[in-house]
């Protein structure tokens, strides 16, 4: 894998994505690479545009990796430019974008396994092939990018908590922020819950400008995620997740974690997890008949053409899917369940009486 530069390649015909990254990994003392594996003590801002490749050489749902220090933006991906910033900067940012998106932000929280450059391509990828109508940010948190450091990226996560929660405290009382919506893939799904927590501890509630949570393979335990959902508190956003029984890097997890079922494999179409999720604002969306995600399967959520489209053009939006949209089932083999499941396209948010999430 190529690190990302801030060099800038010849480009014709590719599309370009601006990013927002915010970071607390270590910069790299490779000049050649922005940020390492190791936790830093600060975050860090930085303006990037990504190109893609013209849809005449690339597939949606492909990341096409650079090959070399000089990569071919017709064919692969490639960084058009790097601006750190610093917090005054990143306000100019914020609202510079809520005026070209309404106020709407997406804050997307990479899993496992991901260095700085896995994370920026796959959210430019994602931003590109979705349609997405909010501003991007990618969280990076400081993963070894190494598939034998699960340990260490866990610990990771965990250090990230208040790094996290610093992000989204600054875009909810920024004025120009209307919409807060965050995405979170495998081991960030339990940073992202976790990081909620600690705003609640803090601030005594969740503020209502986080409009919709999505946990796309969350690698959570699924006791841990029972406990983590009940400290929320009251009036949470609706929140999607993405489980598929398929998840052979979910299964690996399982095992490592005491044989414990993460949150993304769980069958909650079957007692005791049906009614818990029945009882509260909360839609799940089985994915196993879902072709694509890897030999792993554990990346349906960015390589799958049309549950990218799903989630960009509906769940990122605060659109909950009903079992009535037949369509959608046809064509992916999907089941959706959930408290949340009655809430249809286009209709603002449904706060359902509060229960424990349960079983």
């Amino acid at each position: 894998m190529t690190p990302i530069e801030s060099t800038t390649p010849a480009i014709s015909k590719s599309d370009k994505v601006n990013l927002m990254v915010v970071t607390n990994r270590q910069p790299s003392h490779n000049p050649a690479l922005l940020y390492s594996g190791f936790r830093g003590d600060q975050n860090y801002y930085n303006d990037i545009d990504v190109s893609i490749p013209p849809a005449t050489n690339r597939k949606a749902g492909r990341i096409q990796w650079p090959q070399n220090r000089q990569p071919n933006p017709e064919k692969e991906f490639a960084t058009l430019r790097v601006n750190s910033l610093d917090d005054a900067a990143f306000n100019k940012w914020i609202a510079e974008k809520s005026t070209q998106y309404d106020g709407n932000f997406l804050v997307f929280v990479h899993g496992f396994n991901t260095p700085y450059d896995g994370g920026v391509f796959l959210l430019a990828q994602i931003v590109h092939d979705s349609n997405m109508k909010d501003a991007p940010i990618l969280f990076s948190w400081p993963s070894r990018g190494k598939i034998l450091a699960y340990d260490y990226d866990r610990e990771s996560a965990t250090y990230s908590r208040a790094a996290l929660a610093d992000l989204l405290e600054k875009l909810i009382k920024n004025e120009n922020v209307h919409h807060v919506n965050i995405f979170a893939h495998s081991m960030g799904s339990w940073l992202t819950m976790e990081a909620l927590r600690t705003i609640k501890l803090q601030d005594g509630l969740i503020s209502p400008k986080i409009n919709n949570i999505i946990l796309a393979s969350p690698d959570i335990d699924i006791m841990v995620f029972k406990n983590q959902y009940y400290d929320l508190g009251t009036n949470l956003p609706p929140i999607s997740i993405l489980v598929s029984k398929n998840d052979e890097a979910l299964k690996m997890s399982r095992v490592i974690g005491g044989n414990i079922d993460r949150l993304g494999l769980v069958d909650f179409s079957k007692e005791p997890y049906k009614s818990a999720v029945n009882s509260v604002n909360m839609s799940v969306i089985d994915v196993t008949a879902v072709k694509g995600g890897g030999a792993s399967e554990h990346l349906k959520f960015s390589e799958s053409p049309e549950i990218v489209k799903l989630i960009g053009e509906g769940l990122i939006n605060g659109q909950q899917l009903s079992e009535s949209d037949g369509n959608i089932n046809d064509k992916l083999g999907i089941l959706i369940t959930g408290g949340a499941k009655e809430i249809v396209k286009g209709v603002g948010k449904v706060q359902k009486k509060r229960k424990r999430f349960s079983f």
